[in-house]
């Protein structure tokens, strides 16, 4: 989604509700924020207490922390708009409206409960994802999604405040079938954040599938790249061992022969056996020595060459 398109989405939730709301509540809501919004919550609840007329009022808190985490998502959308603060500021208005009726209060509380249950985790994927295009169309059809509801609660909860005084008598009376009304549209609303929802886990589902694979791959290159370096090592040291000349070859054994002490390899010369097989004219007898680096085999090799008796391999 293009960024034209994003402000064009939010613009058009924003001025949904900010039509419907009368010009003293718009002003009031520009400048409502969230602090404001907790510190309402709170003094109704202490006035619930005072009045021994309790409602569970912990039910809203998962809905304010849900905001603050979405604002936090969305805010640099809404940089240099008049968008964010609408995202909460209706709240306020609308618990102190509903907070006379227990019934009402009670509705209002439960459907705010259900939107925060409904809405995306932002938080968990804004770090990986904010600049992801179905990141930022998911954000504005959640932003279009509460402003939608605020829009229909607003027109509910305000109808009493303009009501005769009469009906502002009967007013919490006649409240479930109007709610009812709106009732209709916000299952409709809950089944939209849902889908946001899913939509976004399946999204990260598949962003991260595809990049755990795109990292095996470049794991699987890396490892492939250092086992053929090593080959070409070890290739290349061979060549350079076997390239040895065989003057360079004499000068290793002289230079071994050399460092022999006096005696060495002489027993093996002296022994009856070897004497025995050696001294047969008809054969050509060869020993083949087997033994680890440095155990002597180059010079009994070379002592025993030197007595032109054995033919070593």
């Amino acid at each position: 989604m293009a960024a034209s398109d994003t402000l064009a989405s939010i613009d058009m939730a924003f001025m949904k509700l900010k039509q419907s709301v009368n010009p003293i509540d718009a002003v009031t809501f520009q400048s409502t924020t969230l602090e404001d919004v907790w510190k309402a919550a709170l003094a109704i609840q202490q006035r619930q207490r005072e009045s021994k007329s309790m409602n569970n009022m912990r039910r809203i808190e998962p809905f304010l922390k849900t905001l603050e985490r979405y604002s936090k998502s969305i805010e640099t959308l809404c940089n240099g708009t008049p968008y964010l603060p609408w995202i909460w500021a209706p709240i306020k208005l609308l618990l102190q409206l509903a907070s006379a009726h227990a019934n009402i209060f009670e509705k209002l509380l439960n459907a705010y409960a259900q939107i925060a249950e409904s809405m995306p985790r932002f938080d968990r994927l804004q770090k990986t994802f904010q600049d992801h295009p179905d990141f930022q169309r998911v954000l504005v059809m959640v932003y279009s999604d509460i402003l939608e509801f605020h829009t229909h609660a607003y027109q509910l909860f305000r109808r009493r405040a303009s009501s005769t005084a009469n009906l502002k008598l009967v007013w919490h009376v006649v409240f479930d079938s109007l709610w009812k009304d709106l009732d209709s549209r916000f299952s409709g609303i809950l089944e939209s954040l849902s889908r946001h929802r899913d939509l976004l886990d399946r999204e990260a589902s598949s962003i991260n599938i595809a990049e755990a694979r795109s990292a095996r791959v470049r794991a699987e290159e890396d490892i492939a790249r250092r086992e053929k370096e090593r080959q070409n090592y070890q290739l290349q040291d061979s060549i350079t061992w076997l390239a040895i000349t065989n003057d360079e070859q004499q000068e290793i054994r002289e230079k071994l022969l050399r460092r022999r002490q006096s005696g060495t390899g002489e027993w093996l010369l002296q022994n009856a056996q070897i004497m025995s097989w050696t001294s047969d004219s008809r054969r050509h007898p060869i020993i083949w020595l087997n033994g680890i680096p440095g155990a002597g085999k180059t010079t009994l090799h070379r002592y025993s060459s030197q007595e032109d008796m054995l033919n070593f391999q």
